[in-house]
C-alpha cells in the first residue's frame, strides 16, 4: 500500500496560502463597505418614496366621506411554517464529496432557502429531543463511507421532508427558536440591511476573483473562507496532486487531510476579517444615515449628473465592442442555430408532433396510463435521434465556422465566448441528458388517476375529490418531479464542469443552476395552477352551474381535463422560449462582460478621472464613483446583447406555431364546455386559487 508522505504544504506554499488570505480578505472588506453604503443608500431611498405615497393617500382620504365604524382590532395570528426539501446537490466532488439539502421555508411574507447537510438535521432532532415520533434516516452504511447512490439520497430526501413536515405540525417545536432558526426565518428586518450588504459584497468578490463553482455556507466567514480555499485549490492544487504516490487510496485520504487543515487555518483570519467589517459599518452607519437625512436630495441631483457624464465619456469606447458583437456574434448565431434547429424539424415533424398530439388526448380520454408510457419511450427516442444527428451536424459545421470567425476578431476581450465551442458537442450531450420527458410524464399519470376516480364517483363528492388531488399533486407528485428535475440538473452541470475547456468558462455553471432552478419553478406553474388547478375549476363551474354536466358526468370531466391540460401548454409555450433566450443572453453577459469592462476602463481611465471630483463632500461618504461606472457598462452591455439575442425567436417559430394552432383549436372546444344553459347565468372561474 506504501508510505503516507509527509505535509505537502512546505513553508514557500505557506506564505503562498497567507498571501492569498490577505489578498482576499482585503478586498471583500473593500467590497463590504461600499455594498453596505448602496444598501443603506437605496433603503433611504425607497423610504422617501413610501413617506411620498402615505402622504398622498392621507390627502386622498381626507377628501372622502369617513367611514363608518367598525372594530380595528386584528386578532394575533399565529405565522403559519411551511417546510420541504426541494433539491440535492453533492459538493467538493474533487476532494471529500458529501451531499447538501436544500430547504425551502416560509413563515408569512418571509421566504428563504437554506442549505443542510445530514448531520445538521442529526443536530436539529437532538435538540428537539422526543417531541417529534416521525422516521428519521438512517446514517449512510455505504461500508462505513457516505452513500451517494441516486436511489438513497431520493429515499431520504423524502423522509427527511416528512420528518419537517411532523415538526411544522407539532404547535410546541414549529414555533421553537432552534427550528425557526434551523430555517433560516425568523429575521428582524434590521437583519435585512446586513444580509443583503454580504450578499453583494460576496458577489463582487467572486467576480473579482473569477470564482464561479458552487459554494454552500452555513456562516458569513465560512463563505469567504470556502472562496479562499478555491483560490487556494486553483494556485496549488495540481502542484501538490502531482508530488503524491500513485496509489488511489494514498492520495485520496492525503487530499483530504490537506483540504481539513486548509479549512482549519484560513478559518480564524476569515472569521476575524468579517467581524471586522462589520464593526467597521455598524461606526459608519450613523455618520452615513446622518448625511443622508441632510442630503438626500442634493446626493440624488449629483447622482444623475454624474451618470449622465459618465455615459457621454463611455458612449465612444463602447462602440467598437457593439459593432464587433454585432460583426461576430450575430452571424455565429445565425449559423449554428439552424444546425440546431432543422434536426429538430427534419425528425420531430409537425405530422409526428400532430399523432403524439392525438395519441396523448387518446389516453387522457381512456385514462390508459400504459399509452403515457408509449409516447415517453417515443419522446425519449426522438430526443435520442435528434441528439445523434445534431451533433453529426455540429461536427462537421462547427470547426469551419468557428475558425472563420476566430480569425476575424479584433478584440481580446471577444475571445472567451468562442471557447465553449471547442467542447459544444459534449456540451450539447449533456444538455440533451437533462431533457428528461420522465419528470412530466409521472404527474400525467398521476392526474389520470385522479380523473379515473372523479369519473366514477358520484357529482357531489366532486369538490371534496378536487382538494385530495390539489393536495396530493402540488404536495408528492410535482415536489418529487421537480427534486428529480433539479437533481438531473445537478448532475448535467457536473458534467459541464468537466467538459468546459477552462476556469473562464465556469460562469455557465452558475447560470445553468438558475436555469434549472426556473425550469422546475416554470414545471410547477404549469402543472399546478394551470392544470390541476384549472380542471377543478372548469369542473367545480359546470357542477354547480349546469345541470345537465351531472347527466352527462363523464364527458364533463373528460372535457374538463383537456382545458386544464390546453392551459398548462399554452403557459409553457408562452414562457419557456423568452426564458430560454433570456439565459442564452445570460451565458454571453457572463463570458465577456467583464473583459469588456477591464478593456473599457482602461481606455476611459483618463477622461472619467475629473468626474470623480463631482461627487463633493458629504457626498463622497455615499456614492461610490467606479460603482456607478460599472453599472452603468454592465447595462448598456446587456441592452447590446438582448438586441442580439432577441433574433433567437424566429427561430423556434416553427414548433411554437404548431403548438398555438393545437391551442387554437382547444380553445374552440372551451367556449362550448364552459357554455351554461340560458337559465343559469353563473360566470366561468376565472380568478387563480391562492397558495396553500
Amino acid at each position: 500500500m506504501g508510505n503516507f508522505p509527509g505535509n505537502p504544504i512546505d513553508e514557500s506554499k505557506q506564505q503562498e496560502i497567507k498571501r492569498i488570505v490577505e489578498r482576499v480578505t482585503v478586498n471583500f472588506s473593500k467590497f463590504y463597505a461600499i455594498s453596505f453604503k448602496e444598501v443603506l443608500v437605496e433603503e433611504t431611498k425607497k423610504k422617501r418614496e413610501r413617506l411620498a405615497i402615505e402622504k398622498v393617500r392621507e390627502k386622498r382620504k381626507k377628501d372622502k366621506e369617513p367611514k363608518p365604524r367598525r372594530d380595528r382590532k386584528k386578532k394575533e395570528k399565529k405565522k403559519k411554517i411551511s417546510a420541504k426539501v426541494i433539491y440535492t446537490m453533492e459538493l467538493d466532488s474533487d476532494v471529500d464529496p458529501y451531499v447538501v439539502y436544500a430547504v425551502k421555508a416560509s413563515m408569512g411574507n418571509e421566504e428563504t432557502v437554506v442549505y443542510k447537510r445530514y448531520k445538521q438535521f442529526k443536530a436539529l432532532k437532538k435538540k428537539i429531543g422526543s417531541k417529534i415520533k416521525a422516521e428519521f434516516p438512517k446514517a449512510s452504511s455505504k461500508f462505513g463511507g457516505r452513500n451517494l447512490e441516486a436511489d438513497f439520497i431520493r429515499e431520504r430526501v423524502e423522509v427527511l421532508s416528512k420528518y419537517l413536515q411532523a415538526c411544522i405540525e407539532d404547535e410546541k417545536v414549529s414555533q421553537d427558536e432552534v427550528f425557526v432558526k434551523f430555517l433560516g426565518l425568523g429575521k428582524k428586518p434590521e437583519d435585512f440591511i446586513w444580509q443583503e450588504t454580504f450578499d453583494r459584497a460576496y458577489m463582487r468578490t467572486r467576480r473579482y476573483l473569477w470564482q464561479w463553482k458552487r459554494v454552500v455556507y452555513d456562516s458569513e466567514d465560512e463563505g469567504i473562507a470556502k472562496l479562499i480555499i478555491e483560490e487556494v485549490k486553483d494556485a496549488m492544487w495540481s502542484d501538490i496532486s502531482a508530488k503524491l504516490p500513485a496509489n488511489y487510496t494514498v492520495r485520496k485520504k492525503t487530499l483530504q487531510a490537506v483540504y481539513k487543515s486548509l479549512t482549519a487555518s484560513v478559518g480564524p483570519p476569515c472569521q476575524a476579517a468579517y467581524v471586522a467589517c462589520k464593526k467597521a459599518a455598524e461606526t459608519l452607519k450613523p455618520t452615513v444615515l446622518k448625511t443622508l437625512e441632510e442630503a438626500i436630495v442634493k446626493m440624488i441631483e449629483i447622482e444623475e449628473t454624474v451618470k449622465e457624464k459618465i455615459l457621454g465619456v463611455l458612449e465612444a469606447a463602447f462602440k467598437p465592442f457593439v459593432e464587433a458583437i454585432n460583426g461576430l456574434v450575430g452571424p455565429l448565431v445565425g449559423q449554428i442555430m439552424p444546425k440546431l434547429i432543422e434536426p429538430v424539424n427534419g425528425i420531430f415533424t409537425a405530422e409526428k408532433r400532430a399523432g403524439q398530439m392525438k395519441a396523448i388526448e387518446e389516453g387522457f380520454a381512456k385514462e390508459d396510463e400504459s399509452k403515457m408510457d408509449e409516447i415517453q419511450k417515443e419522446i425519449a427516442g426522438v430526443r435520442k435521434d435528434i441528439q445523434n444527428k445534431i451533433n453529426e451536424e455540429i461536427q462537421k459545421a462547427l470547426e469551419p465556422i468557428v475558425g472563420d470567425f476566430k480569425g476575424k476578431i479584433t478584440l481580446d476581450a471577444l475571445g472567451t465566448i468562442f471557447k465553449p465551442l471547442e467542447r459544444f458537442d459534449k456540451l450539447l450531450y449533456w444538455l440533451f441528458e437533462f431533457i428528461d420527458p420522465g419528470n412530466q410524464f409521472y404527474v400525467v399519470k398521476a392526474l389520470l388517476q385522479w380523473k379515473k376516480k372523479i369519473k366514477e364517483s358520484p357529482p357531489e363528492k366532486v369538490e371534496e375529490l378536487l382538494d385530495d388531488e390539489e393536495w396530493d399533486i402540488d404536495y408528492w407528485k410535482i415536489w418529487r418531479s421537480n427534486v428529480d428535475i433539479k437533481y438531473s440538473g445537478w448532475r448535467t452541470a457536473y458534467e459541464l464542469y468537466y467538459a468546459l475547456p477552462d476556469s473562464s468558462c465556469y460562469p455557465i455553471i452558475y447560470v445553468f443552476y438558475d436555469f434549472v432552478y426556473d425550469v422546475a419553478k416554470l414545471n410547477k406553474k404549469c402543472f399546478k395552477k394551470k392544470f390541476s388547478y384549472k380542471w377543478g375549476d372548469y369542473l367545480s363551474h359546470k357542477a354547480k352551474n349546469d345541470p345537465s354536466a351531472k347527466e352527462n358526468w363523464a364527458k364533463t370531466v373528460d372535457d374538463c381535463f383537456m382545458l386544464g391540460y390546453e392551459r398548462a401548454l399554452k403557459c409553457f409555450w408562452k414562457e419557456f422560449p423568452p426564458m430560454f433566450v433570456d439565459y442564452i443572453k445570460r451565458v454571453l453577459r457572463v463570458l465577456i462582460v467583464d473583459k469588456i469592462q477591464n478593456k473599457i476602463l482602461e481606455t476611459t481611465k483618463e477622461a472619467l478621472e475629473p468626474l470623480a471630483q463631482l461627487i463633493v463632500p458629504p457626498i463622497d461618504n455615499l456614492l461610490d464613483f467606479m460603482a456607478m461606472v460599472e453599472e452603468i457598462i454592465t447595462t448598456t452591455m446587456d441592452n447590446a446583447l438582448a438586441d442580439l439575442v432577441g433574433g433567437l425567436h424566429p427561430f423556434m417559430k416553427t414548433i411554437i406555431d404548431d403548438k398555438r394552432c393545437f391551442i387554437d383549436e382547444v380553445k374552440k372546444a372551451a367556449k362550448e364546455v364552459l357554455s351554461v344553459p340560458s337559465g343559469n347565468t353563473a360566470p366561468p372561474p376565472t380568478e387563480q386559487k391562492q397558495e396553500a
